[in-house]
């Protein structure tokens, strides 16, 4: 089995980068950790290892996100009119 170091080692620069800048969610255009401070292990299947720590958002961090997207401008896309915080849903839906 891979040692973590030698594992990493072996990613393209691109992903090595991405690991090691630590990860925080994006809420209201800034970068923050969750509410509560708690984190969550990525873990490689393969192998066990951490990979990264990332933010184990709850329902305060959900609450400020929707929060964030309701104030944001509606925006024109190829499908029609819809707002950031409708991901996933038809334009014709969007909030």
């Amino acid at each position: 089995m891979l040692h973590i170091a030698d594992q990493k080692a072996r990613l393209g620069e691109a992903a090595r980068r991405f690991l090691a800048s630590g990860r925080k969610m994006l809420i209201d255009g800034q970068w923050v950790d969750a509410q509560s401070g708690r984190t969550i292990d990525v873990v490689d299947p393969a192998t066990g290892l951490k990979l990264v720590e990332v933010p184990a958002g709850g329902a305060a961090d959900v609450d400020r996100a929707v929060a964030a997207a309701r104030r944001a401008p509606r925006v024109r896309g190829r499908l029609g009119w819809r707002s950031p915080g409708a991901a996933g849903a038809p334009a014709s839906q969007a909030g």
